[in-house]
């Protein structure tokens, strides 16, 4: 339960960022934004669904600290590239 709070509050998050993104740069949306935002549309909510499935097959403090490390691995190697 606490996964899906968390989640729907990145919801207005996103939404506002989005916004922002596109005033600040109207013409994103005419060089493919709105592709780009079904599929990222589909695969969050595939990426979601399956981090939810997967948060209920093991513990949940198994699974921050899963998440976590993946987090901190994606982030060293953003500043590795």
């Amino acid at each position: 339960k606490i996964l899906k709070v968390s989640y729907l509050l990145s919801a207005p998050v996103v939404l506002g960022a989005s916004i922002y993104l596109y005033l600040k740069n109207p013409d994103i949306v005419m060089q493919g934004g709105w592709i780009a935002l079904i599929f990222s549309f589909i695969f969050g909510f595939i990426s979601l669904k399956s981090l939810l499935k997967l948060s209920q097959r093991i513990d949940f403090s198994k699974f921050t600290l899963i998440f976590g490390i993946i987090c901190i691995l994606g982030a060293l190697l953003e500043f590795l590239i």
